[in-house]
This record gives structure tokens, sequence and C-alpha cells, in this order.
């Protein structure tokens, strides 16, 4: 039920591993890095064609629910569903008008105040001047 974290770590430390092994019985590096960069390109293409945009029609229950399940595995549990509705609003406002416009991030602000809670945060719609 988490984001994938450790499964990712656990995957590179096996290619690490196997590197390894096959760098050790005289493979040269090249054909090591080339095969690696064949296989990064087949998963990019591979995820790419399985990934989804946030429509305009996504409700808010979807939003909710991936949001929750990527923050529960990063946060303390009394802090996760402030954030995750935090970031669900960050989201339906930022989103583009169309579906095949990408969301741009740099238009979500974090502003960490000092001596606050992580349980006292809250989406805020507005404008940041600097």
């Amino acid at each position: 039920t988490g984001d994938g974290t450790t499964s990712t770590v656990l995957l590179c430390g096996e290619l690490l591993r196997q590197t390894e092994r096959y760098a050790s019985e005289g493979l040269h590096p090249r054909v090591l890095v080339d095969g690696m960069e064949l296989a990064r390109d087949a998963t990019l293409k591979f995820l790419q064609r399985d990934t989804f945009t946030v429509s305009r029609e996504m409700d808010t229950d979807l939003l909710t629910s991936v949001a929750r399940t990527s923050l529960s595995t990063k946060l303390d549990p009394s802090v996760t569903p402030t954030l995750v509705k935090a970031v669900v609003q960050s989201i339906q406002c930022v989103r583009p008008d169309t579906d095949d416009e990408p969301i741009d991030l740099h238009r979500v602000e974090l502003i960490t105040m000092e001596r606050k809670l992580g349980t006292d945060s809250r989406f805020v719609n507005g404008l940041v001047l600097d």
C-alpha cells in the first residue's frame, strides 16, 4: 500500500550487485552501461505508456486516494489527513484548463512557518510575492 520507495531501493541495490558481479568477471564497464541504458529506455517507454494525466473530470475522491497513498508512507499519521487535503486543493487549483497541458508545480509554493506544527498546515489560495 506504499508508493514503491522501498521496492525501488531494493531494485537499484540488486542492479548494482549484478553489475559488480559481471564487472568482476571481466565484462567491460561500457557494455554494462550500454545494457543499463537499454533497460532504462525500455522501462521509461513502458511507464509513459501506462501513465495518466490529472484530468478535469477526476474527482476529489480519486485525487485524495492518490495523495493519501503517497503521503501515508512518509508522514506521521496525525499530519497525513491535513496535508492530503492541502495537496488535493493545490492540484485542483493549478491544474490547467485542458487535459493536454502538464501541471506546472512551480505555481505551488510551500512556506515553512517557525513554531508551527504539521497539523497546522493548510492550503492558501493566493499569491506569493518575494
